[in-house]
């Protein structure tokens, strides 16, 4: 192990010449490499970088590199210019890190077998890892040995055909909505807060939390009474510091338009003028970023109304409703009915409810919710859970009118 002139421990191939300078020295496949360089930092990452060039023979044969080492290399020059956002890399390359890389970084690109990363898919069910997880990092971790393939690290891609054993599946969540008597407890809690607009107009839009947050003004169409979905609000917390982007739909199906329900343009108008008079009042301390735009919601002070600040908002009107509740119950003399958290998306599960307890035609609530495919829509039915039972004594017996066909068939 390599010191500096202090006597300070460097590393394995590294150390300080008496002019100041570092080096580092070693052989890789029989080849000697010895770097310089005043920048200890610096110099260690020319090292790496040195030594996966003469791993690669510096032909493109990358079929010598280990795995962890080329899973580095793909996801810099070949994951992150796609992602979206790249502010979200950090959390998608540790899905990978932390499984498949984890299982097998320290092999040879050569000699990894479809056997090897079947085994380390069983390897994670067996750890606990769940299904979603499992299928996720596999669909990355084939596109990162794709890569591979294409450099003629070896012929045939060893993830085609793994299977994913679907043990440790968890059940499907209980989708949060609001019913009616919630809806009433929840406006009344709502009724002198700032927000009680902008909450009102998502549950009878179904906006979801990002659209709404990123809405502009001129996206709101009077003349044709309709909202027009352009643009998502991401916001995320890199190493403790948030960051905010305006950015397009996830899909293609993010872009829609969304008529103005029952009520929808008044509540519009009316937090127009509140705005309006909060961005008097605010005057120079008015906080406008114009990468944004002219945005229709936007906090007491201008700036975004995120996710965070509608469920710090959320979380206050939740309380205030298990008060009313329970007030309610002992004047009525009744059982006190149990008020669970609220999140903006249960505002968004609220309206798909609606629309089906209205019957609304599912491909036209489809296309209003935004969703790709027809079967999330279906999943938003939970008025079908409601009404099951009264639905199921409307069913009648086609055999209870002829007693004698009943008895042929005791």
């Amino acid at each position: 192990m390599g010191k500096d002139l202090k006597g300070k421990d460097l590393g394995k191939g590294f150390g300080q010449r008496k002019d100041g300078r570092y080096e580092a020295r070693c052989m890789v496949n029989g080849q000697k490499l010895c770097l310089y360089g005043t920048n200890l930092t610096q110099l260690r990452k020319d090292f790496e970088k040195a030594k996966i060039s003469i791993t690669c023979n510096q032909t493109g044969n990358y079929a010598a590199m280990l795995l962890k080492d080329w899973f580095e290399e793909w996801f810099v020059e070949y994951k992150i210019p796609r992602l979206k956002n790249k502010e979200s890399a950090k959390v998608y390359k540790r899905k990978v890190k932390n499984t498949y890389i984890n299982e097998l970084g320290l092999k040879p690109l050569r000699t990894i077998s479809q056997s090897d990363v079947q085994k380390a898919t069983n390897s994670l069910v067996e750890q606990g890892y769940k299904y979603r997880t499992i299928k996720e990092a596999l669909s990355s971790f084939t596109q990162c040995m794709e890569a591979a393939m294409y450099n003629k690290a070896f012929i045939i891609n060893p993830c085609q055909d793994i299977f994913v054993r679907k043990c440790n599946i968890s059940p499907p969540k209980d989708i949060r909505f609001l019913e009616q008597w919630e809806i009433d407890l929840f406006f009344k809690a709502l009724e002198s807060s700032f927000y009680k607009e902008p909450f009102a107009i998502m549950m009878n839009t179904g906006l979801r939390i990002g659209e709404f947050g990123a809405l502009r003004w001129e996206d709101i169409d009077f003349d044709r009474k309709c909202i027009n979905v352009k643009r998502n609000l991401v916001v995320h917390y890199v190493d403790g510091v948030k960051t905010e982007k305006i950015s397009t739909p996830k899909t293609l199906n993010g872009f829609r338009s969304i008529p103005f329900f029952d009520g929808v343009e008044d509540l519009l108008l009316t937090w127009k003028k509140k705005q309006a008079e909060y961005r008097q009042q605010a005057g120079e301390k008015w906080i406008t970023n114009d990468k944004f735009g002219d945005l229709v919601f936007t906090t007491t002070k201008g700036t975004t109304v995120n996710r965070y600040i509608a469920q710090h908002t959320l979380n206050k009107a939740t309380r205030d409703m298990r008060l009313l509740e329970a007030t309610n119950a002992i004047d009525e003399g009744r059982n006190y009915r149990v008020v669970k958290s609220i999140s903006p998306h249960a505002l968004r599960h609220t309206f798909a409810t609606l629309c089906f307890k209205n019957h609304l035609d599912p491909i036209f609530v489809q296309r209003i919710m935004g969703h790709a495919s027809y079967k999330t829509t279906l999943h938003y039915t939970h008025i079908l859970k409601i009404t099951s039972e009264e639905e199921v004594q409307k069913f009648k017996n086609p055999l209870s009118n002829s007693k004698n066909m009943v008895s042929n068939f005791a």
